[in-house]
């Protein structure tokens, strides 16, 4: 009988600990104030429905160096100074294999997605972390301008330092 239990308990764990990877169901977007950001595409913000938690974002569709890659302490900098204390409208989309929220995020109506590539502060990016997805454009445009991390010379993107060095 404890046999049955310890698998029963164990196979309730398994399944919640799987359910964090699973897609979020089809939620409706919320607002939040971000309270931390932990790297150039990664937040804390705290929703205002639940004043009493934190939630970890991993900005969708985008990916910044990581902090100990060169430029990785100034995209963190960049968006830092660009959204902490400040009320955002959260969109998520999923869940990462990290099980962080995966969000599309605007601050006064600003993607801000959108904003770190076209600054240079990001790569846009499609399946798999590889070159493509929603920002291709402001990718093009920032590589053309060469800001950022684009003005560096031959930048390597985080998929491959990760693969690499592992992280930071």
């Amino acid at each position: 009988m404890k046999g049955a239990r310890r698998k029963a308990a164990a196979l309730l764990a398994w399944a919640a600990a799987c359910a964090a990877w699973l897609p979020l169901p089809a939620t409706a977007a919320w607002l939040a104030t971000v309270e931390r950001v932990s790297d150039g595409d990664t937040l804390w913000v705290r929703p205002l429905a639940e004043e009493d938690r934190l939630v970890k974002l991993r900005l969708f569709d985008v990916d910044a160096p990581e902090r100990c890659q060169p430029w990785g302490e100034e995209a963190t900098q960049a968006l830092r100074a660009h959204v902490l204390g400040r009320p955002v409208r959260v969109e998520p989309v999923g869940r990462d294999v990290y099980r962080r929220v995966l969000a599309r995020v605007q601050v006064e109506g600003e993607d801000l997605g959108a904003w770190l590539v076209m600054q240079g502060h990001a790569w846009s990016v499609g399946p798999g972390g590889y070159a493509g997805g929603a920002y291709r454009q402001q990718e093009h445009e920032a590589r053309a301008a060469a800001r950022g991390l684009h003005g560096e010379r031959d930048p390597m993107r985080p998929v491959v330092f990760r693969r690499w060095h592992g992280p930071c």
